[in-house]
């Protein structure tokens, strides 16, 4: 079994500010950020950690990590047909040990995110921008709130 693996089970069911959380969660949020944020700094894997997290708090989402992440057209990694696995293993068992310790002492962070539910990379134009108020930028991420009632391409 791999040292990552390991790290994931050990995670085990933790309770923190009413959230829980198993070594499922602590995957899927390890790999949202490699595949999100691998390259961008600690605030940038941070930033990724909070998107989702507030998104697990939001009404408008799945209160679960894992069916936020794997929820159909929210995160381009999971819908690209490429193999799950991350090839940069050391990267990795950074984003893991950074994924329990966000999830076991949220407190200690802040949200550079400024409570997005929303994030592109700059180069992006998705369809729901002319419906959002950019919030924050962490490197070349740009944040934003967005009015769930008024976004035109998803009453499509």
């Amino acid at each position: 079994m791999s040292l990552v693996k390991v790290l994931v089970l050990l995670a085990g069911a933790i309770f923190n500010n009413n959230l829980s959380y198993t070594g499922s969660s602590v995957e899927c949020l390890s790999k949202n950020v490699y595949y999100e944020a691998r390259d961008q700094g600690m605030e940038g894997k941070v930033a990724v950690l909070f998107v989702t997290l507030n998104r697990v708090k939001s009404v408008y989402f799945p209160n679960d990590f894992c069916d936020v992440i794997w929820q159909k057209g929210q995160f381009e990694w999971t819908e690209d047909g490429k193999s799950d696995n991350p090839k940069e293993v050391e990267k990795y068992k950074e984003i893991v040990l950074l994924a329990i310790d966000f999830l076991s002492n949220i407190e200690k962070y802040e949200d550079p995110t400024n409570g997005a539910l929303f994030y592109h990379a700059n180069y992006v134009k998705p369809c729901w921008l002319p419906d959002a108020t950019l919030v924050s930028t962490v490197k070349d991420h740009l944040f934003y709130d967005v009015d769930h009632n008024g976004v035109s391409c998803w009453r499509r």
